[in-house]
């Protein structure tokens, strides 16, 4: 049982990790398409990404 138990947790981790890179690899694709807006667009998507942020730590 013991092996069953740390495989599910192995499993856990990688789910996890995958997740955190997939996470921040989309965190640098939209920086990227940010450095191509023009200076309003940037600042009304920084804006709208600092009310999600604010949201989701309030939601916790």
């Amino acid at each position: 049982m013991a092996s069953l138990d740390f495989v599910k947790l192995a499993w856990q981790y990688i789910r996890k990790r995958t997740l955190y890179k997939k996470k921040h690899q989309n965190q640098l694709e939209n920086l990227n398409q940010l450095v191509t807006l023009d200076e309003n667009e940037r600042i009304v998507a920084i804006t709208i990404a600092n009310s999600h942020r604010i949201n989701h730590i309030n939601n916790k």
